[in-house]
């Protein structure tokens, strides 16, 4: 992954400050994977919840999170767009299309405001449910939890260098220098 060297040292700076050092992006393929497998805890998360929502006499009941308008939007499009085909079946544009989106919809979940209680975000709920030890119907120790956090941070680093790359790459610039403004691209229908 190619990204401008003012790119890896931003997404490592806080509370303003820039960071001594630039985001290493190196890590090990079964880092990788355990840590992808935390992304897809929390997006199953989000599934199945939203799902569980969809019904009326539930949504009477629980309140647990709600998605912004934004992601709402990215949500149908990516059940639209994967429709019941499965990943492996989708080509070309489609298979780019589909990437795209959910890409967006995650990096949507990074970008989302706390208005209200922070649990209304839907990754801080997902990051919540991942807490609970269902066994013993406690709270997981926090030796335990730490590194779903750590996996959550690390690859969001990832997908918004990622981001990056590709806005630049699509819109270098609109010729007066500035970057193009963004789109949200949607499948071919």
């Amino acid at each position: 992954m190619e990204a401008g060297s003012a790119v890896l040292f931003e997404i490592v700076s806080e509370s303003g400050s820039r960071s001594q050092h630039p985001f290493d992006v190196r890590v090990e393929t079964a880092t990788i994977i355990r840590y992808t497998e935390v992304w897809q805890r929390a997006v199953l998360y989000i599934y199945r919840t939203q799902v569980f929502l969809e019904d009326p006499r539930i949504q009477e009941k629980f309140t647990l999170w709600k998605m912004t308008p934004h992601q709402e939007d990215l949500w149908q499009l990516i059940i639209r767009a994967a429709g019941e085909q499965l990943y492996d079946t989708l080509e070309g544009d489609d298979r780019t299309a589909l990437n795209r989106l959910v890409l967006n919809f995650l990096i949507s979940l990074l970008d989302h405001q706390l208005p209200g209680r922070p649990y209304e975000s839907p990754l801080l709920s997902a990051l919540a449910g991942m807490g609970v030890d269902l066994v013993h119907d406690v709270w997981v120790a926090p030796v335990m939890y730490t590194n779903k956090y750590s996996a959550i941070l690390r690859v969001a680093k990832y997908l918004v260098l990622y981001q990056s790359q590709l806005e630049t790459e699509e819109n270098p610039t609109q010729g007066d220098g500035k970057p193009a403004p963004y789109t949200y691209y949607a499948p071919a229908e």
